[in-house]
């Protein structure tokens, strides 16, 4: 049987994960609609940011959506049967981390801009799609395994869920014989996949892509500051620097500030998720052993209970994909333009220098064609 979590923080997982689906994911198509515009696709890293834009739509509509519903509702898809029982955890894990490994490319690949300038920036990149595509199939074998190993049982009530390390006793005979007709059923896992599946999970997803940031990001902070330096010292750097393209000087300013905070977010919303889940690891095995008699030995409900602050936590992390937009449009100026000009495409509104542009929408062209005919 099931902690029940304090009713205040189911009400904040109702509320505050159904806003996270529904503007994460309005928010999420508008930023893709808006990279995919043509002074967008000029960037060199356009392809991981179309690409995290999808995956982040993906995680709030498929794991935040089962986060809320078993959290705030009681609601758990992975019972309902076998097949959602094993493809769920799956899809779940493997979004998560191609989200953390797209943020890692967005930054290795800058920082490769920096290390190979000229072959950077001449090469066309078309490496990136081949690239991806290993990274899913690498990603989607590592969990794999769920599919053997995630099974659904029909569970009896006599059979008691052991939460405090020994077999729960009901108090007489007629209450067992009650609760003895009442079933239901629970996905589960395999005990000796449990654990090896969240050390997987958590290495994979958190502590070999910070690994990356860290060295990348200490290097790019190593080379501006290094530049600096260099422009400082040198008075023809100056004049050459002067005389380069200031648009292209701010883009390339913004791309490098987004990396550092984009890595900087990365680690607060999911350092401390991962630090709670793997403190409770070891404890699994002692709290949540299903005592079936025998006939399911070493298995462990897939959502096992969790504590109420990595329920917490992870309510948190979910920030992380549902605010890209937000991000964007606080640190990309490219992005502020592109989404300003998808506006006017789409609707009726005047722009500074009405000479400059007309507006595009359809109401405009029939009123025009009208007035033509007439």
């Amino acid at each position: 049987m099931r902690q029940s979590l304090p009713d205040q923080l189911k009400q904040v997982i109702r509320y505050a994960g159904s806003l996270f689906i529904i503007f994460g994911t309005v928010f999420g198509i508008i930023t893709y609609v808006v990279l995919r515009q043509r002074h967008m696709k000029q960037s060199k890293i356009w392809f991981y940011l179309v690409v995290q834009s999808i995956t982040d739509i993906l995680i709030l509509g498929i794991s935040l959506t089962d986060f809320t519903l078993r959290h705030g509702f009681n609601v758990d898809l992975h019972c309902h049967s076998l097949f959602l029982c094993k493809l769920w955890s799956f899809l779940e894990r493997t979004l998560r981390q191609l989200a953390s490994w797209i943020v890692v490319g967005i930054s290795v690949e800058r920082m490769a801009g920096c290390l190979f300038p000229i072959s950077y920036f001449v090469s066309e990149h078309k490496h990136r799609p081949i690239s991806f595509a290993c990274a899913v199939f690498l990603l989607a074998g590592t969990n794999a395994p769920s599919f053997y190993y995630n099974n659904l049982i029909v569970y009896n009530t006599q059979h008691t869920i052991n939460m405090t390390g020994s077999r729960s006793e009901f108090q007489n005979e007629d209450k067992r014989s009650n609760l003895s007709l009442l079933q239901q059923n629970i996905c589960v896992v395999a005990g000796k996949y449990y654990s090896t599946s969240h050390v997987v999970f958590y290495l994979i997803f958190w502590c070999i892509p910070l690994l990356f940031l860290i060295l990348s990001n200490f290097y790019l902070g190593k080379w501006v500051r290094n530049r600096q330096l260099w422009q400082k010292s040198s008075p023809d750097m100056r004049i050459t620097v002067a005389k380069s393209k200031s648009g292209m000087k701010r883009q390339f300013r913004e791309s490098l500030r987004a990396i550092f905070i984009l890595s900087l977010c990365y680690f607060i919303f999911f350092t401390p998720l991962t630090l709670c889940e793997l403190s409770q690891l070891h404890t699994v095995s002692s709290f949540l052993t299903i005592e079936t008699n025998g006939s399911f030995p070493a298995m462990y409900p897939l959502n096992g209970e969790s504590p109420t602050t990595c329920v917490t936590l992870q309510l948190f992390s979910y920030i992380f994909y549902a605010s890209k937009f937000i991000f964007y449009m606080c640190i990309l100026t490219s992005f502020r333009k592109d989404f300003w000009n998808v506006l006017r495409h789409y609707y009726f509104i005047p722009c500074k220098n009405h000479r400059q542009r007309e507006p595009t929408n359809i109401y405009f062209h029939m009123k025009k064609i009208k007035v033509e005919t007439k």
